[in-house]
């Protein structure tokens, strides 16, 4: 009944043995990824997997005012899409 509330914050995470990731391209051909080498995990995701076809999208920019779409040539529905971290030089 108060101004405060209590609430769960995730403080620390661990990596497990489990942390893979793998490509598959349309011939069936499997690419297994390195850790750390091809990709990170973050410990602010979750855990799950997935498996879906991959876009890639740039940056993940959509910028109206200086007319530039990262998304405009790429159909994302039902689809996992790959972008790049940080901010574009």
């Amino acid at each position: 009944g108060g101004a405060l509330q209590t609430f769960d914050l995730i403080t620390s995470a661990e990596l497990g043995d489990g942390n893979k990731l793998s490509l598959i391209d349309p011939q069936g051909m499997e690419t297994p990824l390195v850790m750390s080498a091809d990709f990170e995990v973050c410990s602010f995701g979750g855990s799950g997997t997935f498996d879906a076809e991959v876009v890639f999208a740039g940056y993940g920019i959509e910028d109206a005012d200086s007319k530039y779409n990262d998304f405009a040539s790429v159909d994302v529905k039902g689809k996992l899409v790959l972008i790049m971290r940080r901010n574009p030089g």
